[in-house]
């Protein structure tokens, strides 16, 4: 793993972390973190299932979570994910929609939060999406996404398609702003 991909993943956990509560309180489930800790079973959800956190509602349902924490403004209330790395390697989108096809287990709910980059890490907001339905939704619109909705990381290269906060409304996908 690369040092801004280490750096980033660690700066998440304690973004997670810091605002697990808030997330928490505000969806009034109980949250655990797959990333917290590093076990079989965790690191087959977190690579495989694409689940970075396992939900417990009020309704006593359990939820796998997708979880990015966006720390740059230009990126506020979108939603990001990565569609092709420069090195070849798997993403989020292709094993999502892979395991889509198949019907394989993957997180089903994705959640995105805003963070302040300061030594509090503050969450300004995030958003909590049926997860499923996006990604289905840009399968069967990929070429709009192509020509509208993807951005070239300047950083390394890679590709991320988003979606604002406002299109999960007018899609029709069900979210809730935290």
């Amino acid at each position: 793993m690369n040092k801004n991909v280490e750096n980033d993943l660690k700066e998440s956990t304690i973004a997670f972390q810091v605002n697990k509560a808030k997330i928490a309180q505000s969806l009034n489930w109980m949250l655990i973190s797959l990333e917290l800790e590093s076990n079989p079973l965790n690191d087959l959800f977190d690579r495989h299932a694409c689940t970075d956190i396992i939900a417990k509602a009020q309704n006593g349902m359990i939820y796998s979570i997708a979880n990015r924490c966006n720390f740059k403004e230009d990126w506020y209330e979108k939603i990001t994910i990565r569609y092709k790395r420069t090195s070849g390697a798997s993403t989020e989108y292709e094993k999502t929609i892979k395991s889509i096809e198949a019907r394989a287990m993957t997180a089903s709910i994705g959640m995105q939060i805003d963070v302040e980059r300061d030594d509090e890490y503050n969450m300004l907001r995030g958003v909590v999406y049926d997860r499923l339905r996006l990604f289905d939704y840009i399968r069967k619109n990929i070429d709009f996404f192509h020509t509208h909705r993807m951005h070239t990381v300047k950083s390394d290269g890679n590709l991320l398609l988003y979606c604002s906060y406002d299109d999960l409304k007018e899609w029709g996908i069900q979210h809730k702003v935290i």
